[in-house]
């Protein structure tokens, strides 16, 4: 693409030795000018930033178009490197032994199914909010137009709601483990573990084992509590923008040009 090929060719006047440039697909519009956001890179790490446009850059102009694409490739970024392997986490692992559970009828299941059904809802819940940001980067690519502030807002709430749902999923893992030991236990009492297929009873066996890290992960997750998911989700989005404040003004520092 022409427009790809310019930009690139005016990012390498700044590019230092083993440095390779990335350039990021979507511009901001400011001043009606688009406005592209460059990343230097090092050993695949970033060290070095800058905007350009493809025809002369207005100082001003730029600094407003990188607040706007700082956020938004941020948390876009986030959603990728986190989100992408856990929003593909197999349904059917979910599924089948709750299919397998609703065969019989056994009081003693009951917490264990309450439990995986919860589990089920946080995933689905998990990959509908990941494919429905997908679905704006489609839209973007599609139709060639800039990163509007909606698109923005969109990716930090998207950002921020992923993380409150990560940590339902592994906080409810460590504070039950021992409602999934004993669901195990019987399962194989009441002959139904084998019922399962052999992806399911691994899952689950790790998920046991790993009951330690379940819990040292929920701990490390620097997630802001609330009572009402939504009301959390917010505050987690609040959160996200100020540190992304902070964050930018280190990156203005590194920013090359213009």
């Amino acid at each position: 693409m022409l427009t790809n090929w310019l930009l690139k060719r005016k990012a390498r006047r700044y590019k230092q030795t083993f440095e390779k440039v990335h350039l990021y697909p979507y511009p901001v519009r400011v001043a009606e000018t688009d406005y592209y956001y460059i990343e230097y890179l090092r050993s695949k790490q970033p060290v070095g930033y800058a905007v350009f446009s493809r025809h002369e850059e207005n100082t001003l102009d730029a600094a407003a178009a990188h607040k706007q694409l700082y956020p938004f490739y941020h948390a876009a970024g986030f959603i990728k490197e986190e989100a992408r392997m856990r929003a593909g986490i197999q349904l059917d692992l979910f599924r089948k032994p709750l299919a397998v559970m609703e065969e019989t009828d056994q009081p003693d299941l009951q917490p264990g199914y309450r439990l995986i059904n919860h589990l089920l809802k946080v995933q689905l819940k998990y990959k509908q909010v990941y494919d429905e940001f997908q679905q704006v980067l489609a839209e973007l690519e599609d139709s060639g137009r800039p990163i509007e502030p909606d698109d923005i807002e969109k990716a930090v709430q998207t950002a921020a709601e992923l993380e409150v749902l990560q940590f339902d999923m592994v906080d409810s893992l460590s504070r039950e483990t021992k409602t999934l030991r004993e669901w195990i236990a019987i399962m194989n009492r009441l002959d139904l573990w084998e019922k399962l297929k052999r992806a399911n009873q691994v899952f689950y066996q790790q998920l046991v084992q790993n009951e330690s890290v379940m819990r040292d992960e929920a701990k490390k997750m620097q997630v802001v509590k609330h009572d009402r998911r939504e009301k959390m989700i917010q505050q987690n989005a609040d959160k996200l923008r100020s540190r992304m404040k902070r964050s930018f003004q280190d990156e203005e520092k590194e920013l090359r040009y213009p």
